[in-house]
């Protein structure tokens, strides 16, 4: 069995990637990852799903914080903690250096994620490696998620949304996070020039993602609120 298929079968769909920029610009803070990690995690106790990330810093730790104290503050509640429904998805880390050698490394997940897993799991973080780079694993995370998330974001972060969005699902994009989510908000426009001079992503790799794909949530909320709307397409 792959890792993909393993991801699949053994965690509750829809799976959900929140996607954005390892080290976020303004107007991004924390609090706005955090806030919409504690908001998707407790969305969860009403609603199917399972949320993950790139395992990287920035944005995907911020919203893992929240998932975690959402977690936390159940737990102190109930005496009981819930289950995170979160993982992360991580690179090999294999790279061709020169002259066709190999060098090999394992990426590490930042030490924010198992500090924070820590607090909530016994087992610790739950992990999965696909891919031997960055670039591999943004194409599987974006095979394998049913409905993407994007909070600012950079290049890495804009070539996942698109990569999802060729695919033929959703992003939830929240363009109050600021970064690259112009971009996509270009895109939704149909002004593929403005997209091109952001991005230098092929017209003809834009002209082919349907604009109706990308969601726009002017708050936390509001992405919560799209996630589950069944008439948004």
């Amino acid at each position: 069995m792959s890792t993909q298929e393993e991801i699949q079968q053994i965690n509750q769909k829809p799976l959900i990637a929140v996607i954005g920029a390892t080290m976020p610009n303004d107007p991004y803070v924390s609090s706005m990852g955090i806030y919409l990690g504690y908001a998707l995690r407790e969305s969860l106790d009403k609603h199917e799903g399972t949320v993950f990330t790139g395992g990287v810093d920035g944005v995907g730790a911020d919203v893992y914080g929240g998932v975690v104290r959402f977690c936390f503050e159940r737990g102190m509640k109930t005496s009981e903690v819930p289950d995170d429904k979160f993982f992360v998805l991580a690179p090999h880390g294999i790279v061709y250096g020169e002259l066709g050698m190999e060098r090999i490394f394992h990426y590490p997940i930042p030490r924010s994620y198992t500090l924070l897993a820590s607090l909530v799991k016994e087992n610790g973080l739950t992990e999965y490696r696909a891919g031997q780079e960055m670039g591999e694993r943004r194409k599987i995370l974006a095979e394998i998620a049913d409905v993407g998330i994007m909070l600012n974001g950079s290049g890495g972060t804009t070539d996942e949304a698109l990569q999802i969005l060729n695919h033929g699902k959703r992003i939830i994009v929240c363009p109050y996070s600021g970064g690259a989510t112009r971009a996509l908000m270009d895109l939704k426009n149909d002004n593929l020039t403005r997209v091109q001079r952001r991005t230098r992503v092929k017209r003809q790799v834009l002209e082919r993602i349907d604009p109706e794909l990308i969601v726009v949530a002017d708050n936390a909320d509001e992405a919560i609120t799209a996630l589950y709307d069944v008439s948004v397409v």
